[in-house]
């Protein structure tokens, strides 16, 4: 069993287990992609960043500087921030769902959670 946990073979591959990870793939292969490119771009001509810009980032490099396209790449990856967020919003909100039939269901284990709650904020008051 130790030789297969070191070689990541201690679990099983299912369907359910790679759904989870193949959102990740096209993640690190589009950073891969746009590093190479850039290298490439840079490498091909000397591209030349304004003098204004002190510590310039790739996105600079990579756009020339130009505001019109470093608000276009902005506005894609606020764009994806807000759908990773909406989509991780509906889960919390399903989990807590469940996790509210779950109490429910257990109604000492809530009396408990609650009884640890008021303890620990009274006693975490000042005198």
């Amino acid at each position: 069993m130790h030789h297969k946990k070191r070689s990541g073979q201690h679990q099983k591959q299912t369907k359910h287990y790679l759904k989870t990870y193949w959102p990740f793939l096209p993640i690190v292969a589009g950073g891969f992609i746009a590093n190479v490119i850039l290298e490439a771009t840079m490498q091909a001509s000397s591209m030349s960043i304004p003098a204004s810009i002190a510590y310039p980032t790739r996105l600079d490099v990579w756009t020339n500087a130009n505001t019109s396209l470093v608000i276009i790449v902005l506005a894609l990856v606020i764009g994806a921030a807000a759908l990773f967020i909406t989509r991780h919003t509906r889960a919390w909100q399903r989990a807590l769902v469940k996790g509210e039939g779950f109490i429910l269901h257990h109604k000492s284990l809530d009396l408990l959670l609650v009884s640890v709650i008021v303890v620990g904020f009274v006693i975490t008051r000042t005198v």
